[in-house]
């Protein structure tokens, strides 16, 4: 492969790859803190852009790659002009919580209004189109080299993008350095360019830059706020001396409050919803999960906690209640902070505590784009909370409040932490909001009048709505989904793709019916429903991190390369159907081992064991596919029909509310059974 590299073809595909995944990302990023329904529906972002580069390398004209790079580089300052544009608009959407429970921000007054679905489907067309030209950019280099070396190339240069973006991400930079660091990267690799051209590169990236930096200054000047990036969202701070307010992707996310006595009148319901849990258990030492800036921490503090330990996924907003939170606990060296997400805390600690208290954790954000779980998902399991539980010291208690935008999310809470208890939940409704605990109350606790129990209430609504009774498990995580269907809206939303997908590809003229590479199309469809299951049980086991997500893609395209560089060592001699009995045998393996089986204390040994179980299929399914397509006549066909199952993959995903996602897996051996039979006819 190094004497392909070294060619003008080999270093434009690395560059060309390179600049399809890092903007990929980038965009499913960045579009979500401009039109902030698209933060839940953040695979639209994904299956446009994949769709646009599988339609692009389907395109077989003969266009000079000059003009290909041109038309690449314009599209993305077109798709940057888009996301400025619509942040400027503070654009809102007509939305019902019926079925999918988003958050109540989702239909607050805005400046211009629009219909949700007009807005996704302009928004999944233009972002297609402009993926359209890096791939046929992508196509063209493909077309001039021997097709595994070729993908081989591909693939290195996607990954060089994911950690080149994991790099920015980590740094917490903003958009303005995203686009510009890219543009620089990708222009300074091109093949064609002499000094000049890579000067004027460089000045045109920085100028878009500099562009884009200049309008977030503007718009932070104008509202008198402090705008960070954290590694899932932007950040936006307002504060005083007496606390702050945290926004997340346009959306309210939390507040730093001063709740000492004396303190604001305002703040006199907050000051008695934090401390309500201390003044009734009297803890010495307290675990709080989704610390946030810090409120639930002080109240410990100031009620004489001799220990707290405060557990918080972002970085960046444990920063702020370290800086603008006034009572100042995150400072308090009784205060231990983990920045971790909490199921992962809750799964590997070995301390015992006398209360554990969950903040409100609603992150607004998926754990990943290739997935319909949000962040704190698997924190609002059965088995999550019987891991909260198990941390529990003998006369410990749990203590949940929680901000129900819509009445059965309240009742569907507290179902599962009957479920998990296996005993009465205590429903307390009071002065200070809404509580559950799990535990007994301390002997001689007196309740104010005010306070009443919600029990019966919540035993009318589980007769009268069978879906309250519809508990999230770590196979179901899906908390906010109302029943075990797919919702009117993602169904809508996949209608859409699929109409607009259709129409764009039958318009595109690149795939013919006639010899279309359906084992193609199959196995990029099995392929990414393989990896969004994947992506989806690492969560679960390592976490719902950004550096998860990371790690994991990562991962899987380190495997194909690694599985390309052995198909090129010895001359791609692989049996095909030896591969795709060692596949099936892997995916067969994989559907019969329960993931919670894999829960093991050792870390090391977690990942693992994780690894070559999910491992086997992901380098079964890579050495079949790579071998197929150094033997197609048409490589760039091939690559765009599997792009496209991808699409289709990717769509699949949300059939994990109906079957779980472990049953996936099954719909993952179909696919791949489909594409084993096509080869076998066209052999």
């Amino acid at each position: 492969m190094l004497e392909h590299f070294r060619t003008p073809n080999g270093r434009g595909l690395l560059a060309a790859s390179f600049m399809a995944l890092y903007f990929e990302l980038v965009f499913i990023r960045w579009w979500p803190a401009a039109f902030h329904v698209l933060a839940f529906f953040g695979n639209v972002v994904l299956i446009s852009a994949v769709l646009g580069l599988g339609l692009g390398m389907a395109r077989q004209t003969e266009t000079p790659t000059e003009k290909l790079w041109f038309r690449s580089w314009l599209c993305v300052l077109l798709n940057s002009t888009l996301v400025l544009i619509f942040s400027w608009m503070e654009l809102g959407v007509d939305y019902s919580n019926n079925s999918l429970a988003l958050n109540t921000g989702l239909i607050k007054v805005h400046e211009f209004r629009a219909n949700f679905y007009i807005v996704v489907g302009l928004h999944f067309g233009l972002t297609t189109l402009c993926f359209m030209p890096i791939g046929q950019l992508i196509g063209a280099y493909l077309a001039r080299m021997p097709a595994l070396a070729g993908y081989s190339i591909d693939i290195l240069g996607s990954l060089l993008g994911i950690f080149c973006y994991t790099a920015l991400t980590a740094m917490s930079l903003p958009p303005a350095v995203w686009i510009s660091v890219g543009l620089a990267i990708v222009m300074l690799a091109r093949p064609d360019l002499g000094t000049r051209g890579r000067v004027l590169a460089v000045i045109g990236a920085s100028l878009v830059g500099a562009a884009i930096f200049a309008n977030e200054r503007l718009q932070i000047r104008q509202k008198h706020l402090e705008v960070v990036w954290s590694p899932y969202y932007q950040i936006k701070c307002w504060h005083n001396k007496n606390g702050c307010l945290v926004h997340v992707n346009r959306n309210f996310l939390l507040m730093g409050l001063d709740l000492r006595p004396g303190g604001p009148e305002d703040y006199e319901q907050y000051r008695r919803l934090y401390n309500f849990p201390h003044l009734l258990f009297k803890p010495k030492k307290v675990l709080v999960l989704g610390a946030g800036a810090g409120n639930d921490v002080a109240s410990a503090l100031r009620n004489g906690a001799e220990s707290v330990t405060a557990v918080e996924i972002d970085p960046k907003v444990l920063n702020f209640g370290k800086l603008y939170n006034p009572e100042q606990p995150y400072q308090d060296p009784r205060v231990h902070i983990v920045n971790n997400d909490a199921r992962s805390f809750l799964r590997n600690t070995k301390e015992k505590f006398d209360l554990v208290i969950y903040g409100i954790l609603d992150s607004h954000s998926l754990f990943s784009s290739m997935s319909s779980i949000k962040l704190e998902n698997y924190v609002y399991t059965v088995e999550s909370f019987r891991d909260a539980l198990h941390v529990l010291k003998p006369d410990g208690a749990v203590y949940i409040t929680y901000s129900a935008w819509v009445p059965w999310l309240k009742w569907r809470l507290y179902s599962t932490l009957e479920a998990a208890a296996q005993t009465e939940p205590i429903l307390l409704e009071g002065e200070f909001g809404n509580a559950a605990i799990l535990g007994k109350l301390p002997a001689g606790a007196q309740l104010s009048p005010d306070i009443h129990s919600m029990l019966p209430e919540f035993r009318r609504a589980q007769n009268e709505d069978p879906t309250v009774n519809l508990v999230p498990t770590d196979d179901r995580p899906h908390f906010y989904l109302r029943e075990h269907k797919i919702p009117a809206e993602y169904q809508r939303i996949i209608g859409i793709i699929l109409v607009m997908g259709t129409l764009m590809i039958s318009r595109s003229g690149g795939l013919k019916r006639k010899g279309f590479p359906l084992d193609f199309f199959l196995l990029g469809a099995g392929f990414l429903l393989l990896e969004t299951t994947c992506i989806a049980s690492f969560g679960l086991l390592l976490g719902a991190t950004w550096l998860t997500n990371a790690l994991v893609i990562s991962s899987i395209l380190a495997m194909i390369f690694i599985a390309n560089l052995i198909l090129l060592r010895n001359q791609n001699r692989v049996r095909l159907d030896l591969a795709f009995l060692g596949l099936g045998l892997s995916l067969v393996l994989l559907y019969m081992v329960d993931v919670k089986s894999l829960l093991v204390d050792n870390p090391v040994a977690r990942l693992t064991l994780a690894g070559i179980l999910m491992g086997l299929p992901m380098l079964a399914a890579a050495v079949i596919f790579g071998t197929k397509f150094a033997r197609h006549p048409n490589p760039r066909e091939a690559l765009a029909a599997n792009m496209l199952g991808a699409v289709v993959g990717g769509l699949l995903e949300n059939f994990s509310v109906v079957v779980g996602f472990h049953n996936l897996y099954l719909i993952a051996i179909l696919l791949y059974l489909g594409a084993w039979g096509v080869h076998k006819l066209k052999e």
